[in-house]
Order: C-alpha cells, then structure tokens, then sequence
C-alpha cells in the first residue's frame, strides 16, 4: 500500500536530512581525492536542487500564505551565499588549500539555515495554513523535473518510490 502524499515541510526536511547525511560523510574524513571531490559535487547539486524548489515553489506559496516576509527575505539571502559558496567549491579541486574549509564553511551555513527554516518558517507555514498537502505535491512534481539527483533516497522511499522517480 503506497503511503499519503507527504506534505511539504515533510519533503523539506527529509531533503535536509539527506544533505546533513553527505556533510557528515565529508566530515568523516573516509574519502579522499576523486571521490571526496564527487561527494562535495553531490552537496552541490542537491543543495542547488533544494534551494529551486524552495525559492520557486514553497516560498512563493509560504509568502501567500502569511509567512513573515523578513523571514522569507533572510532565506533567500542565505541561498545566496550559499550559492556563492558553491559557485567557488564547483570551481576548485580537493587539493587546492582551502577547499576543506570552503566544505566546512558550507556545512556551517547549511546547519544555520536548514535550523532557522525549521524553528522558524516552517511552523509558520503549518500555522498559516500553507495547503501543505498540495504544495508537497508541486515540491515532488518540481523535483521530477529537475531530475533524479534531485529527489533525496529518503523522500523517494517515503513516496514508495524506491529508484524510480
């Protein structure tokens, strides 16, 4: 039997729970080289993924229905960074010097914002009324778009989807 729709702060979460799960693979220090290059380049993508689907759909739908629009303002300028961020790590490789840090800085940024969306704008949205079922459906049909790497293992296994999107 296939599971409920998830609802959007669901999906939102589980995409954070991915992406602190491949920080802690770097923080681990397993991979080195190659492989911790393709690891940080997954951050990227996923990172880049979460924040499209954050900034096209379930922020428009958070700002309509009530959220706090400084709230909503500060995300978008913490993606920013972020996104400059991984604009400098995407451009580098593990060996250059400050690469790790660069990683760590991420991660840093990563925590802060994914716990302020979290303590903050997403029980605002629940309180809002924000049609969560129905914009977790938009979240999921965005995410298909984008593509594969986009839907977290967790998400598509919640969906009962397994590998298939």
């Amino acid at each position: 039997m296939a599971r409920a729709a998830l609802n959007a702060i669901e999906i939102l979460k589980a995409d954070h729970r991915e992406v602190e799960a491949l920080f802690e693979k770097v923080r681990q220090r397993t991979c080195i080289g190659k492989e911790r290059e393709a690891l940080v380049r997954e951050i990227c993508l996923a990172l880049r993924d979460h924040a499209t689907i954050e900034e096209e759909v379930a922020y428009p739908a958070f700002r309509a229905a009530g959220v706090e629009s400084h709230i909503l303002d500060e995300a978008e300028v913490e993606h920013d960074s972020i996104k400059q961020l991984i604009g400098t790590l995407q451009s580098m490789g593990a060996n250059d010097p400050h690469f790790d840090a660069r990683v760590t800085v991420l991660g840093e940024y990563v925590k802060h914002h994914f716990g302020e969306e979290e303590r903050e704008m997403f029980p605002l949205a629940q309180a809002a009324d924000a049609e969560l079922d129905a914009l977790g459906r938009d979240l999921i049909e965005m995410k298909r778009q984008l593509g594969a790497g986009c839907m977290p293992r967790r998400t598509r296994n919640m969906l009962g989807l397994g590998t298939a999107i």
